[in-house]
């Protein structure tokens, strides 16, 4: 048995931790068990890859199966590590099509999740995959992609480990030029509509909005980044993995100030920062893995852990809810450490998260005032419209999802392909996907 959590520490469990160092390993691991969830590296928020049984890992299970250079495409077993991937691809001038806000994550598990990124077209992992390879629940390696098997495909995309156990990836690369990119900032203290970001967001290849958690009803202040690959002669791109870690001294911090003069301090050194830095050009590292600076920066929120509430709310819709939520902001003294939009757009081929909408992401410690963060959310959800995403999810159940028909269409598809109830997590026994039996 093992001590498992995942990275919101909001929830540890002990359960045996099942590591297979290679395909066969891991058929018969899949036979055997008789309930388990597939384990990548344990980056998801919530308990979306948490089983009190089994888990299985999928960390050894790393390797680079294909890679076509002049086509530009890869495919790796589920396990590898993405910061193990970009020193090889970036080496020949290759990127990823989409990538997450940390590059500690496996890429079997940017699948199980459909991860979104800052990219300001095509802003899912699922565009540029081609082919999945799949153990489903009897133990049978299936090949699929969108044409052969899609139904498992499309169930796989964004299916949070319930449709087996994905063995390897065959995904498209992106080609650059140089690991630089051309950065325009925009500042703003009263965000009035996303349109006229949209318009000028034409010229660059990504974007993300930063937002003052210190913002009020009447003006929310923040920053919109832009950025766009470089073009020049092929760099030769050396990328190297650092792995800092964060010290006494932050974790000290974080316990002695309270959330006010402490977030007040971060937000304000934010936004100074990127307003005095003149530079028009930013790396790869420090545009996408931001929060890569300390590689266990959630150890800082303490022994309770911390919470990411991630949602998706209709474009149409978001100012009044970033209104209502800075009201809610400010009347109970909450403040978040983090807050980020990304505009997103996407055809729902897919289950988890799909839609047209804006995504807004905000990180809270657990505290005294946790369970008022929570009320907020969950009573403003039916107002809004708005889907949690289920990677981050710590909080909402069966109730939160009465009514979604795109929830109980991917619960109905899951009960024919999982039967017997033998993948399952402590999310997916949650919000009912799973647990159907009396």
């Amino acid at each position: 048995m093992k001590k498992v959590t995942s990275w919101g520490r909001n929830k540890f469990i002990k359960t045996n931790f099942l590591e297979p160092e290679t395909k066969e390993e891991l058929r018969i691991l899949i036979k055997k068990q008789k309930s388990f969830i597939p384990y990548g590296n344990g980056r998801s928020y919530g308990d979306v890859c948490l089983n009190r049984k089994n888990l299985i890992s999928t960390k050894k299970l790393n390797k680079i199966i294909y890679y076509d250079k002049k086509k530009g495409e890869i495919e790796v077993e589920s396990g590898l590590l993405v910061s193990d991937l970009l020193p090889i691809i970036l080496g020949d001038n290759f990127f990823l099509p989409v990538t997450s806000g940390t590059k500690f994550v496996t890429i079997g598990g940017m699948v199980a999740n459909n991860i979104h990124g800052k990219n300001i077209k095509n802003n899912y992992f699922s565009d540029y995959i081609i082919s999945l390879k799949v153990f489903n629940v009897q133990g049978s390696l299936i090949h699929c992609s969108k044409k052969k098997n899609n139904n498992l495909f499309n169930l796989t995309v964004g299916g949070i480990g319930l449709t087996g156990v994905i063995y390897s990836i065959r995904f498209k690369l992106k080609k650059i030029s140089s690991s630089k990119l051309e950065k325009k900032n925009i500042f703003f203290n009263k965000l009035n509509n996303l349109d006229n970001i949209e318009n000028f967001n034409s010229n660059f290849d990504y974007s993300v909005t930063w937002l003052d958690s210190f913002s009020s009803q009447e003006n929310i202040k923040g920053i919109h980044f832009f950025t766009k690959h470089i073009k020049k002669k092929n760099e030769k791109i050396i990328f190297k993995v650092k792995k800092k870690k964060v010290n006494l001294f932050h974790r000290y911090l974080f316990k002695l100030f309270n959330n006010f003069y402490l977030y007040r301090f971060v937000n304000y050194f934010f936004y100074l920062s990127h307003l005095i830095n003149l530079k028009k050009s930013t790396d790869l590292e420090n545009f996408f893995y931001v929060q890569d600076k300390y590689i266990d920066w959630n150890k800082i929120y303490g022994k309770k852990g911390m919470i990411e509430f991630h949602i998706l709310v209709p474009k149409k819709l978001i100012i009044e809810f970033l209104k209502d939520f800075f009201f809610f902001c400010r009347t109970h003294k909450i403040f978040s450490n983090l807050i980020v939009l990304k505009r997103l757009k996407y055809k729902k081929k897919y289950i988890n998260f799909g839609g047209d909408g804006v995504s807004f992401s905000a990180d809270f410690s657990i505290n005294s005032k946790f369970n008022l963060i929570k009320k907020f959310f969950i009573n403003k959800q039916k107002k809004y419209s708005y889907n949690f995403y289920y990677a981050k999810d710590s909080i909402i159940s069966k109730k939160n999802l009465i009514g979604d028909k795109q929830f109980f269409l991917f619960k109905n598809k899951i009960k024919k392909i999982n039967k017997k109830i033998k993948i399952n997590s402590i999310l997916s026994d949650r919000i009912g996907v799973t647990k159907w039996k009396k």
